[in-house]
């Protein structure tokens, strides 16, 4: 005996029937199976064959067609459309990772494309160079007098700024400064010999004589001066930025306002004299104003949040101009070099 499969397209359901001959219907095809497995005797209908056609019909339409927008677990970001298999498939799923649009890309240059004004808060601590010059050679043993006894010692600054970046980056700053250079006097005479007279009085009140008295011994002077100094800085330079680091240079004049000294150094006659003689004198030693000063620093600004850096800037100033008057027999002119450490606020 042998089994036929005959197909019909014309009907509504399937069967299988057991033939003695082979049927000469078309499509029909032979096996050798044996006829009691019920598996030849189960009906496939046309609906069903129907509805897995219409199902691999939707998914050639969803495979075809860009899903939409899929919201992501994190607030504000979303995934973009995603073509091809990978639609479907992420069609209930939230990614851990979200992607985002080309617009919100990190930048590794910052706070390009405007202009901004910020504020500098500094203070640093200085090292200052002195310079002291004779105007004629007969005061030369006098300059030497005054480098021996005199050496600056720890000194600072502060300033406020208020400046603009250009989206060039160029910037234009305005500040306030202050600045204190402390000096230390020290003199020093193993052999110091003191005349001073003394006065004689009777019980009456009425002078009997003049003594003189000699007395020899060591002398040590120490003093702490102090050279303070107020002027408006005025600087013009380039700023480059980067991840979180702006690097610059800016260079600019520092006009002083005033300038006040106090304290205690070698007079031109060898002896200590107070610097407040002097000042009170028709011949002080030192100016009030001194000019101007040439300034300039390399910025380096740490960003810590989006309006918030950390400034560290090596900075020089020079002063060109002598701080002493014309009736003073030296020149004296200064070198300062400090590190401004500070913040800086933008807007």
């Amino acid at each position: 005996n042998t089994k036929s499969i005959t197909h019909t397209p014309n009907k509504q359901t399937l069967t299988t029937r057991h033939h003695h001959t082979i049927s000469p219907t078309p499509r029909t095809w032979q096996s050798r199976m044996p006829a009691k497995n019920p598996a030849f005797h189960q009906k496939i209908t046309i609906s069903a064959l129907t509805k897995k056609a219409a199902d691999l019909a939707q998914r050639k339409a969803a495979l075809s067609t860009p899903s939409k927008e899929i919201k992501a677990k994190q607030p504000g970001k979303s995934v973009r459309p995603l073509p091809g298999l990978l639609a479907p498939l992420l069609r209930d799923v939230h990614p851990v990772i979200a992607y985002t649009q080309p617009g919100d890309c990190y930048s590794f240059t910052k706070r390009k494309g405007n202009n901004h004004f910020f504020v500098d808060l500094l203070g640093a601590p200085d090292y200052v160079i002195p310079n002291i010059i004779p105007k004629s050679s007969e005061f030369e043993n006098y300059v030497t007098e005054r480098n021996q006894t005199e050496n600056y010692v720890f000194s600072y600054s502060g300033q406020l700024g208020l400046g603009l970046e250009t989206e060039k980056g160029i910037v234009i700053r305005l500040g306030l400064n202050y600045s204190r250079y402390q000096s230390r006097f020290r003199k020093s005479d193993p052999n110091f010999k003191k005349v001073s007279i003394e006065q004689i009085f009777d019980n009456q009140g009425n002078l009997l004589r003049n003594d003189t008295v000699t007395t020899f011994g060591s002398l040590d002077i120490q003093h702490f001066n102090s050279h303070q100094y107020l002027g408006i800085p005025l600087t013009l330079g380039y700023t480059t930025s980067g991840h979180q680091l702006d690097i610059g240079f800016n260079a600019g004049l520092q006009f002083n306002i005033q300038t006040q000294s106090k304290g205690r150094f070698i007079g031109a006659d060898s002896q200590t004299t107070p610097l407040t003689i002097y000042r009170n004198s028709a011949q002080p030693a030192y100016k009030s104003q001194i000019g101007w000063q040439a300034i300039a620093n390399l910025s380096l600004a740490y960003e810590i949040s989006d309006h918030i850096d950390i400034l560290f800037a090596p900075h020089i100033k020079y002063t060109p101009n002598t701080i002493t008057t014309a009736f003073y027999p030296l020149d004296e002119k200064l070198t300062t070099i400090g590190l401004w450490i500070g913040g800086r606020i933008r807007f």
